[in-house]
């Protein structure tokens, strides 16, 4: 979830259709309106709906794992949502070899009742320079990589993402376009299945900026069309989702919210091979405990996520992972605890009980 400033700072009007407008707003933080304590006991109704989280693990340490996966224990999560990265796997051209961390982080996140979000993403240095794999042969070597990760794994985790956020330059990439992602996604899901039937393959996880990247630049693609009016429906399993919504005074942003989640939704399910696709939020949040034109206070951050389960719920998403688990790297201020584990208002309070 790496944005520019001048790319997050807008929010969403309504609009119909594909046609999603971005407003640019200031950035006055208001007190909430609303009350968590509501929030919750509407969003507990649907038995079905999984709250999970992200997590950066795949270079972490044992004891940052063993840290992780008590937070996700106490706060009673049943998905997270982490990076597999090719770049892990692939040290040496041609030799594959799974990290025994990933291993550890794996068993110990089932080991709490919760299950793994694996993303299959970005560069290699051995093609392309560690870019987009755009080429015929990067696309190839990708979903070598990519299968063995599900063999690996097999058995032990269900769901897998191919890639994270393509309309950005995460992971030291540049601009590409959805044509190539269209491409890679589906050449990997006929390979993943084959590997295991049974595994889930979630795509189109774009950042959130992408639904009118054409407010930046009136020349850009929207990627979230582009993806949508391509046959890709039949090469994914469920449609995973960023709608980040910032930039507004805070009791303005549940409304603005509802009505982007609409839009998403609709956008998603009227669109020929996308109807009736499963829609998961893989990542939301706000920064709170920090210093910033976008940050919230605490219990400010708490109601926003209490909200947004309970909106993911109204339009029968099948889940939401919180950005993030804990403050740390590029994206300081989203987590739930401090960078040094102290829980902030969020942790603890809310989403075990909404499980």
């Amino acid at each position: 979830m790496l944005e520019t400033d001048s790319e997050a700072n807008h929010a969403f009007h309504s609009t119909k259709g594909h046609d999603l407008k971005i407003g640019r707003r200031g950035f006055l933080i208001g007190s909430s309106s609303f009350a968590a304590s509501a929030l919750l006991a509407d969003a507990a109704k649907a038995a079905t709906f999984e709250v999970g989280v992200g997590a950066h693990l795949w270079s972490a340490s044992r004891s940052e794992i063993d840290k992780v996966v008590k937070a996700v224990r106490d706060n009673g999560f049943k998905l997270v949502r982490w990076d597999a990265p090719w770049k892990g796997v692939e040290l040496t051209k041609g030799r594959l070899e799974i990290p025994p961390a990933w291993d550890y982080a794996v068993e110990a996140i089932r080991s709490v009742g919760a299950e793994n979000i694996l993303i299959l993403d970005y560069g290699n240095k051995y093609y392309v320079g560690g870019d987009k794999p755009t080429t015929a042969t990067a696309r190839s070597a990708f979903v070598i990589y990519a299968e063995a990760v599900a063999k690996h794994f097999k058995g032990r985790v269900a769901r897998y993402e191919v890639w994270n956020e393509w309309d950005t330059k995460n992971g030291e990439t540049s601009y590409q376009p959805i044509e190539h992602y269209v491409s890679l996604v589906k050449a990997c899901y006929p390979a993943l299945k084959a590997v295991d039937p049974s595994v889930q393959v979630m795509a189109g996880n774009f950042s959130s900026i992408t639904y009118e990247r054409s407010f930046l630049n009136p020349f850009a693609t929207n990627y979230f069309r582009d993806f949508l009016a391509s046959d890709v429906g039949r090469y994914m399993d469920g449609f995973s989702i960023h709608p980040y919504v910032r930039g507004l005074p805070v009791e303005k942003i549940p409304s603005a919210m509802d009505a982007f989640f609409g839009r998403i939704e609709g956008a998603i399910h009227g669109s020929p091979g996308f109807e009736g696709k499963p829609i998961l939020v893989t990542e939301i949040g706000w920064k709170a405990g920090v210093q910033g034109q976008q940050a919230v206070s605490e219990d400010q951050q708490a109601n926003l996520l209490a909200e947004a389960i309970k909106l993911s719920k109204k339009y029968r998403f099948h889940g939401l992972c919180i950005y993030e688990i804990k403050d740390g790297g590029e994206d300081f201020g989203y987590g739930i605890y401090d960078k040094d584990w102290t829980p902030k208002a969020a942790a603890g309070r809310v989403f075990g009980k909404l499980n």
